[in-house]
């Protein structure tokens, strides 16, 4: 069956019309707050992007059909790329920096697949409106796209939870409700949250428009800021264990959340994969504060920059603390851990996801127990569900993880004289939507803005993959080279 790229390229469309829609809200905040003084940036962008996207709607309106599951990986995949692409257009007409196009996709692609690494050396220079779009991304990222794909579900005759399903390769409960409903119920729950954290915020003293920002930044598990310094710029330890809930939920299957909203929270506890979530967070927190206790002197500060750095690093968020927790070899190697594992499947968190690990240890213990006991049955099991389909997609996934990154490593290395830890930090950041600096696994003083062209086109190639998790894009590329040989 052919790709239906007529369909697929009405979606985008209205993606486009939607986006538009987006860049009005720092237009307006500009028009309020800022004097006028970069509205050009998104009349400009909407123009743009109002123009492609109705175009593309009214050119293919009348050949849409019903999607295959191939058209709805192509489509997801597309949702991504031009959001991107289009979402880049403010970095690049704001030339305080002098940005190439890269640069600003860069940019662009980092926040709306909340890896959250950033090529501004000083984010505080930058107007707030444009501080504005780059969360404004995240929130896309975390919430935006999703709803869209369950709003527009209905008029090509698809499930919307079919439809967010490829979003990524692994499979969410479904909800016994109608798309446009299922949409409304995940908008208000995300962005109720969101608004529930921004008031806790300010009121531990934290000011209106970062507070909204960084309760967006750790929902969507992002790690953009409005501060160099990161959260350290608040000081505000009250703030930091807000942000600790934040993160928290953020690295959650929000699917769980809203069955869990509906249903009583009776069941959320009882997910296995969630389980295993609090049980690595308070273990290794747990670790983390007495390694400290046992290494330096710690107080109640240090307990809670431990267990907000543990969080931030499982849910791959990056809005670390900028205390010695990061010199010691034995946290950092912790650290990396927690990035590759990441959150729950479902989040927006970057890794592995613990969906996987939990598979992948099943596989392990049962072939080990095969061995020891050869005249026994062992099915390998996830919840109540022999997982041997799972497992395969699981091998595949981790297949392709370890050769994009190889294969990454290998480019980079080709176009640039970077040393190899600061490709492998650059790399390892962006492949598993981590978002740290390079200099937090190399103490260097490189950042993603010093790179190459050809280094940063492959990195935001690697963010995309990453959020995705890979099985998307490599489907919409089968399905695309399919149809050239049949045509």
């Amino acid at each position: 069956m052919r790709p239906n790229f007529y369909a697929v390229a009405f979606l985008n469309g209205i993606v486009l019309c939607c986006l538009s829609g987006a860049l009005c809200i720092p237009l307006i905040y500009d028009i309020i707050f800022c004097n006028s003084e970069n509205i050009k940036l998104f009349i400009i962008a909407i123009m743009i992007c109002m123009f492609c996207g109705i175009s593309t709607i009214f050119a293919y309106k009348s050949d849409i059909n019903s999607l295959s599951v191939q058209d709805m990986y192509l489509a997801t995949t597309c949702f991504w790329i031009i959001s991107s692409f289009f979402s880049a257009i403010p970095f690049y007409l704001y030339n305080i920096n002098n940005l190439d196009f890269p640069s600003a996709l860069f940019e662009a692609t980092s926040g709306i697949t909340t890896t959250g690494a950033t090529i501004y050396k000083d984010v505080e220079i930058l107007p707030r409106s444009l501080v504005l779009w780059r969360f404004i991304l995240h929130l896309i990222g975390g919430a935006g796209i999703v709803a869209i794909a369950l709003l527009i579900s209905p008029m090509l005759r698809i499930g919307g939870i079919r439809l967010l399903q490829t979003e990524n390769s692994d499979r969410n409960k479904e909800f016994a409700l109608k798309a446009t409903q299922t949409a409304a119920f995940f908008v208000f729950t995300y962005l109720g949250i969101i608004i529930a954290i921004t008031v806790c915020l300010a009121v531990c003293g934290i000011n209106w428009f970062d507070a909204f920002c960084h309760s967006i930044s750790a929902i969507s598990t992002g790690g953009f800021s409005t501060k160099n310094l990161g959260i350290e710029f608040f000081n505000n330890q009250t703030a930091k264990i807000i942000l600790i809930g934040a993160m928290f939920i953020g690295g959650l299957a929000f699917a769980d959340i809203m069955y869990s909203i509906k249903t009583g929270f009776n069941h959320f506890f009882k997910e296995k994969q969630t389980k295993i979530y609090c049980s690595i967070i308070l273990i290794v927190s747990s670790i983390a504060i007495i390694h400290q206790f046992i290494t330096t002197s710690i107080d109640t500060n240090g307990v809670i920059d431990a267990v907000f750095d543990i969080v931030s690093s499982a849910t791959t968020t990056g809005l670390n603390t900028t205390n010695s927790y990061y010199f010691s070899s034995f946290l950092l190697i912790i650290t990396i851990i927690l990035l590759i594992i990441g959150g729950c499947s479902g989040s927006t968190t970057g890794g592995i996801k613990l969906f996987r690990v939990n598979v992948i240890y099943s596989t392990i213990k049962n072939y080990i127990l095969s061995i020891i006991k050869p005249f026994s049955i062992q099915k390998i099991k996830y919840t109540n569900s022999e997982t041997q389909p799972i497992f395969i997609s699981v091998f595949v996934f981790l297949s392709l993880l370890i050769f994009i990154f190889l294969i990454s490593i290998l480019i980079i290395s080709i176009f640039s004289d970077y040393s190899i830890n600061i490709i492998l930090a650059a790399v390892f950041s962006c492949l598993f939507n981590a978002g740290f600096d390079i200099s937090f696994f190399t103490h260097n003083t490189i950042c993603f803005a010093d790179l190459n062209i050809v280094s940063k086109t492959v990195l935001i190639i690697d963010m995309l993959l990453g959020r995705l998790e890979l099985l998307p894009i490599f489907i919409a590329i089968a399905s695309s080279y399919k149809r050239k040989q049949t045509m």
